[in-house]
């Protein structure tokens, strides 16, 4: 026993001098407090003693079970006779608190040693309890059924994930539903001749399954955020005239700026919104305008223009400050409720049914008849879908199409010939108004024109448009 005693003495003593073969510092050391053990405090320790000497021996846990479980053993037995029962519970607490300190020392070590062995540990319990299920004795009784399923979440499958399915063209018939009226009803199946979405297939971007949900749902919101069409019989101080020359004037920052199409029906929703729910003075009317072009601006443009060009567009008549006021008033009178169908939401959807995608002599000239219906303060009554389609129908009459409203129109924008014939009444009287500003007759639209004279707006002013009264009537006739 002499020998044996001293060969594992030496062996601790190699291992303990040995700079490659170090075992990790246990966690208690670091914070003041071994389990079983204290530790000395700062004043007894020796100023000589080296930073080896000071580190506890390494040793195997069989070792010091074996030691803690002797001295336990001798200790107990000289309080009772229970002796050898009370060192055997000394021995299992001793080993156990040893390999807790132990796997705490070596988790506050390397925590990625304590992961893979944890790993390790769920794997080859997880296999113990496998075989276990598959091969039981055959007194053990039967596994429930959520312990099988505990046993498949410890699984990790290896293989690939299987591929999404690879699903045909784009079908006719869409089985989606929308709900439309608090009701959900099947989308209706394209006529023959109505599917202009045929060759989107597969494009990514042009999203052809969600257009029809994403329409019907732009409908809906339009009847919900209509402009009240009498709202200037409540302001004191403006009328529909002021409007008017304001909107005029908008139109020519718009164009000066080189601002995007959306940005300036944008911008006269704004207004429009803001002022049938607040009382505006007349010196503060212009303000209102340009800060709704400020505000659509930065929601539709990349690069919108600065503060400063705003104050400057105003010949300084309101400074930075006023125009940052109104800004945040507006916003909060608002709710920041901006994005709202305008009438060009539905701009390109109505003019790819009316087989013009592309055409940007077509867009401009559509355009054209839009933006002067939202000059026009009495055009408010009109929805904006019903405002593009109408002025769909008068771009095809102007260019003398063989089918000015044909099946495929009225499937996508939803309106009938007969319903848009209130509203195409209205657009023509514009056009005509509109045409008698190059003799200074109607100078209300003479910024709209002088807009749509240029090249880049592919000249649709020089268009003739007498014809088109006597086209619609045939039309109606018919």
């Amino acid at each position: 026993m002499t020998g044996s005693g001293s060969a594992q003495g030496g062996e601790e003593e190699r291992l303990a001098m040995d700079p490659v073969v170090q075992q990790p510092q246990p966690l208690g050391a670091v914070k003041g407090q071994v389990v079983g053990h204290k530790r000395k405090p700062l004043s007894d320790i020796n100023p000589n003693t080296s930073d080896r000497q000071l580190r506890p021996k390494p040793s195997t846990g069989k070792a010091v079970a074996g030691s803690k479980a002797g001295g336990s053993s001798s200790a107990c037995s000289s309080r009772s006779t229970q002796a050898c029962s009370q060192g055997s519970e000394c021995s299992n607490a001793t080993t156990s608190t040893t390999s807790t300190a132990a796997t705490c020392a070596r988790s506050a070590v390397d925590p990625i040693a304590e992961s893979q062995e944890t790993e390790a540990t769920v794997t080859e319990d997880a296999a113990s309890k496998a075989d276990a299920s598959d091969n039981p004795p055959s007194d053990a009784p039967a596994k429930s059924e959520g312990k099988e399923e505990e046993m498949h979440d410890l699984v990790i499958s290896l293989h690939p994930p299987t591929p999404p399915a690879v699903y045909p063209e784009r079908e006719v018939l869409i089985h989606s539903r929308v709900k439309e009226g608090g009701s959900c009803r099947p989308l209706s199946p394209t006529p023959d001749g109505c599917d202009i979405d045929g060759e989107d297939g597969g494009d990514e971007f042009a999203v052809s399954e969600y257009t029809g949900e994403i329409y019907t749902f732009l409908r809906r919101r339009e009847r919900a955020s209509m402009v009240r069409p009498d709202y200037m019989s409540r302001q004191d101080d403006i009328n529909h005239k002021m409007r008017v020359i304001l909107t005029d004037w908008l139109v020519e920052v718009h164009l000066k700026f080189r601002l995007r199409h959306e940005t300036l029906f944008l911008c006269f929703q704004l207004m429009d919104r803001f002022l049938q729910d607040n009382i505006v003075v007349r010196n503060r009317l212009q303000l209102v305008g340009v800060t709704a072009m400020m505000l659509a601006s930065k929601y539709e443009e990349i690069y919108p223009p600065e503060m400063r060009d705003f104050v400057y567009i105003c010949d300084n008549a309101y400074t930075r400050t006023q125009i940052l006021e109104m800004e945040q008033m507006m916003l909060e009178k608002l709710r920041f409720r901006l994005s709202l169908p305008t009438p060009w939401s539905f701009m390109s959807r109505f003019c790819k049914s009316a087989g013009k995608e592309g055409d940007k002599a077509f867009l401009h000239l559509v355009s054209y008849v839009a933006e002067l219906s939202q000059i026009e303060y009495g055009m408010l009554k009109h929805a904006p879908s019903m405002l593009v389609a109408s002025s769909i129908a008068i771009a095809n009459m102007m260019l003398k199409e063989k089918e000015c409203w044909g099946k495929a129109m009225q499937h996508h924008t939803k309106y009938s010939l007969s319903d848009l014939t209130s509203c195409i009444k209205d657009c023509l009287t514009l056009v005509r108004q509109a045409h008698s500003t190059a003799n200074e007759a109607s100078p209300k639209f003479k910024a709209v024109h002088k807009k749509f004279t240029h090249a880049s707006y592919s000249e649709v002013t020089s268009l003739p448009h007498e014809h088109v009264s006597d086209v619609f009537v045939d039309l109606m006739a018919a």
